[in-house]
Parts: C-alpha cells; structure tokens; sequence
C-alpha cells in the first residue's frame, strides 16, 4: 500500500527505514517505540507465538506532539511501517 521500504538493522531489536526515516524498537517484552521524525509514540505488545500488536495504542502521539489528531489514513501508515519492520526482523505479529 504504501511501498516497500528498505531498513538498516540498529540493533537485535530495533530498525530504521532507509528510505522513509522512520524508527520501530521493540524496547520490552510490553512496548515497542515508534519514531517519525520529531514524533514518537509507545505501542503495547503482548508476547506469544505472534506478537501481538495494540493498534488503540497507536492513535496518539507523545509530548509534545500529543493534542495532534492521527488520521486513519496516518494511522494506516504507521501499522504498515510497523509491520514492515516487524517482517524485517523477522517477528511474526497480529495487530489487535
């Protein structure tokens, strides 16, 4: 949907997007980060054989860019940059 994109490893769990700059780091067993330039984001994991993957706690993000409103189209994106990395490392996931 919105292309495929090309990540460079920063760490056992964490990528960056080469080609749209964005950050997915799995910092916990409970919670990855998400960061789009200035943005950032906290997003719920559960551990299981797929981890699953909160999309409620993608809908906002963190000071101080929390009162901007996340699109469902700007949301779409996101599940989709997440799911990318998640493949790329590797991680089977299910979004819930």
């Amino acid at each position: 949907m919105f292309g495929k994109k090309k990540f460079k490893r920063l760490n056992l769990q964490g990528v960056k997007s080469i080609s749209a700059g964005f950050i997915v780091q799995i910092e916990d067993r409970f919670e990855m980060s998400y960061r789009d330039g200035n943005h950032k984001m906290k997003i719920s994991i559960d551990p299981g054989v797929n981890l699953g993957v909160s999309v409620e706690s993608m809908k906002k993000w963190l000071p101080p860019h929390d009162n901007e409103e996340i699109s469902a189209m700007e949301l779409a994106k996101i599940k989709s940059n997440v799911r990318e990395a998640l493949d790329f490392l590797k991680i089977e996931s299910e979004f819930y």
